[in-house]
């Protein structure tokens, strides 16, 4: 089978991230770091999610653009639960029964608009609901007057987890209210995420505070660079941040005693969005990359002289300037004839 890859997949490539086969999608497993193996690397990932921040390359999901006057009606007939009170800007839940009453797929639907839904479904089974839709419409229910769309090609989706989500969220998205109080769970925001026009859910499938973030695919390695660097942007990451109890994690550079701010981080922030722009990383991918392997073997030839080197030249600049000084001091000091 031919492989699917999600927009950031350079960048999961470049982090040395391995791969689990979803459908025809490769997704990334875990991000091991130097030294880790699998258990230790999700042992710290999954710390850093229930204590302070994770992302999740969701995008795999599928997904399914619903429209027409009957779109809620189809909804409620698809799945067990009911959808046609569902407010706009709210989502659901929803499980998907085949004809024997066995469970054939579930996922979290959205309303957009009065006569307008957005379905997700699991990874490998997005063909398998539309088909299993599309079925149902043109066979039994011709009259129902609905359209549907994959859109699961169209949208990257990405899964920003933890405690600290919002506080992350806050530094890329400045046109949408984030607190609980305007923005509750199971809710859904459109508006800016890194400069990009984005949909924002409240869901979560860790029970753990979490938005996903939905952007234009041709703008989504460069919108999973920019959430990476908004949680890595100061001293080392988010969770190594000093935090204060009446704000939250500070701003990069903050001393949390004198409450001066010795990092221009606007001119930063530019700087990273214009490295990790769309335009950029449509230019960087037409280029072509030559990783330079070491030599071992030149290595181990060379290992005695570079050794010799470090150990005798920190040695050789004392003595240097001690016989440079014994010279001058003779000769300044000896009797004239």
């Amino acid at each position: 089978d031919p492989a699917r890859h999600t927009s950031p997949y350079p960048h999961h490539v470049a982090s040395g991230a391995p791969f689990e086969d979803v459908g025809q999608w490769k997704r990334p497993w875990y991000f091991p770091k130097s030294g880790e193996d699998i258990h230790q690397a999700v042992h710290r990932e999954v710390m850093a999610v229930r204590e302070g921040v994770g992302i999740m390359d969701a995008s795999t999901l599928g997904k399914i653009d619903i429209q027409g006057p009957d779109a809620a009606k189809l909804l409620n007939w698809m799945y067990t639960n009911p959808w046609l009170k569902l407010e706009v800007g709210k989502a659901r839940y929803g499980l998907m029964l085949d004809e024997n009453g066995m469970v054939f797929d579930d996922g979290v639907t959205v309303r957009l608009g009065e006569e307008r839904f957005l379905m997700t479904t699991t990874s490998g089974g997005a063909a398998r609901v539309l088909g299993w839709m599309e079925r149902w419409v043109q066979t039994e229910w011709p009259d129902m007057r609905v359209y549907m769309t994959s859109v699961t090609e169209q949208w990257s989706t990405f899964g920003l987890v933890g405690p600290k989500a919002r506080a992350v969220l806050e530094k890329v998205c400045k046109d949408v209210d984030l607190s609980l109080a305007a923005f509750p769970f199971m809710s859904y925001r459109e508006g800016t995420v890194c400069g990009v026009a984005a949909r924002i859910m409240r869901i979560s499938f860790s029970g753990e505070l979490s938005f996903e973030v939905n952007v234009p695919s041709h703008y989504g390695a460069a919108v999973w660079a920019a959430l990476m660097a908004a949680g890595i942007i100061s001293d080392a990451d988010i969770l190594t941040n000093a935090v204060s109890q009446q704000d939250g994690p500070m701003a990069m550079g903050m001393n949390s005693y004198t409450r001066q701010q010795f990092a221009n981080r606007d001119f930063i922030s530019n700087c990273l969005f214009y490295l990790t722009g769309g335009a950029s990383i449509m230019e960087a991918r037409s280029k072509t990359f030559r990783l330079r392997l070491l030599d071992k073997e030149q290595l181990e030839n060379d290992k005695l002289f570079w050794q010799m080197l470090n150990i005798l030249l920190p040695l050789a600049f004392p003595l240097a300037l001690y016989f440079i000084y014994g010279f001058l001091r003779k000769r300044k000091y000896a009797k004239r004839g």
